[in-house]
């Protein structure tokens, strides 16, 4: 069975191999076209979203502080004096 599975395999790979030949330089460059404003808009989105993230060195404290305090809940141990 696993040498059934490992010739599957080496067949998608093979033929995978022999499309990739097929491309041309305009269909690549008319996906680079397509694609690049959409993955430049996530971009965007995502430094939008990390500039609008208000989140100072005392507050991140804070939060370590109640995670510490929320492991030690559950656990029942004393992570006082870690950071």
């Amino acid at each position: 069975m696993k040498l059934l599975q490992g010739l599957v395999v080496v067949q998608a790979l093979v033929s995978f191999d022999s499309m990739m030949a097929d491309i041309t330089a305009a269909t690549l460059f008319a996906l680079d076209m397509l694609f690049s404003p959409i993955i430049s808009g996530f971009v965007v989105i995502a430094v939008w979203c990390m500039a609008r993230y208000d989140l100072d060195r005392q507050q991140h404290a804070d939060v370590l502080k109640h995670r510490a305090h929320r492991r030690a809940e559950t656990t029942g141990e004393s992570h006082e004096g870690h950071n």
